[in-house]
């Protein structure tokens, strides 16, 4: 074999041969290119939907909260509130930008919708929802649970409020029990005159429920009894249950007459109007009006008109009408208001339910 056989024979390979254009970092280019197309499709996609634009219009979801305000308990409202306010969450569908212009509504109430709506979806910040007010005038019927219905084209949600504005329980709260307002343990607290102060909640059957702030009219009738039958008062004016003879853990006062409440025993009616932060009263037989501002409805009683120069005992007796919905009831859908109306006259009942008045 010649030395040109072997030049012609041998394989040879170039350490320095170029690496090709189609590898990027190592990588093939064509995958390369392929995963930067997904990239800046997901990225364009995260980008549309970041910021409300996407490739067609509409809704995603659509969520409602009720707002009560200047109530301690969330689920309730506060005595005065005279608006129920939404608050409306609705997102863009997937892949699509949000486009809403108005949110229908309507509020129940013992299964009829007593009002209906619409507001403008207008958002101050992206995500927080838009804001609207509903006066309660515009679907009160009685106290209750109403419900809330919010919805867009085909999305809806819904959600239940209770609202109380009728006074169902009433009980006329005494400053003291007994004894003469020259006693100290009454100067020590300014108590120079006896007062009844009022108080209202929602539910008939439930001195604990809600307490409500009405718009209504009553009376309270005063009554007296003495001691002349009972010989042992002295050692009965310390017994609770002698003075609130209708607590469930008492027995009955066999001291006291049975029918104490008719007109042998009247000492005085008092008239009062309630007009929720706001009310007034008069004496039975006297032109004089009084007026009180707020919330507490407190009465001052004249000790010497209503204890007839005697020792006595005294209860109270209240009644009380609520004329809350009388007016706005005409602007209600499908509500009778003759039959759908709070029209009873609800009772009540002095706390203790007896006081004494001594002789000066």
């Amino acid at each position: 074999m010649n030395d040109d056989d072997f030049v012609e024979d041998a394989e040879f390979t170039d350490t320095d041969e170029e690496v090709g254009t189609d590898s990027i970092l190592g990588y093939p280019a064509k995958n390369v290119k392929v995963g930067g197309s997904l990239f800046f499709v997901l990225f364009l996609v995260i980008s549309l939907i970041s910021s409300s634009v996407g490739f067609y219009p509409g809704i995603g979801q659509i969520n409602l909260e009720i707002l009560p305000l200047g109530s301690s308990n969330p689920d309730d409202f506060g005595t005065l509130d005279d608006e129920l306010v939404l608050k409306v969450y609705i997102t863009a569908p997937t892949l699509g930008w949000r486009s809403v212009d108005q949110v229908d509504y309507e509020i129940s109430y013992d299964g009829k919708v007593r009002t209906t709506g619409s507001f403008a979806y207008e958002e101050a910040r992206s995500g927080e929802g838009s804001k609207a007010k509903v006066e309660i005038d515009d679907f009160f019927v009685n106290n209750g649970n109403y419900k809330v219905k919010v919805s867009v084209g085909g999305n809806s949600d819904s959600a239940e409020v209770f609202v109380a504005r009728n006074g169902q329980f009433v009980e006329g709260v005494m400053n003291y029990h007994g004894g003469s307002y020259g006693d100290p343990e009454y100067q020590m607290t300014n108590n120079d005159v006896p007062q009844v102060t009022l108080r209202f909640t929602s539910d008939a059957s439930n001195s604990l429920a809600p307490r409500v702030s009405p718009l209504g009219f009553g009376y309270m009738d005063i009554f007296y009894t003495d001691h002349n039958s009972d010989d042992n008062y002295d050692e009965h004016k310390w017994d609770s249950c002698y003075w609130n003879d209708d607590n469930p853990q008492c027995g009955p006062t066999e001291d006291r007459p049975s029918n104490w409440d008719n007109e042998q025993y009247l000492a005085q009616r008092i008239y009062f109007n309630i007009s929720r932060d706001s009310y007034s009263w008069s004496v039975d037989g006297d032109s004089q009006v009084y007026n009180g501002v707020g919330e507490d409805y407190t009465i001052d009683l004249v000790a010497d008109d209503i204890r007839q120069n005697q020792d006595s005992d005294f209860s109270i007796k209240i009644h009380f009408t609520n004329t809350f919905a009388n007016d706005s009831c005409s602007s209600l859908s499908n509500t009778n208001c003759a039959s759908e109306l709070d029209n009873n006259e609800y009772d009540g009942r002095s706390y203790w339910d007896w006081f004494f008045l001594e002789r000066d």
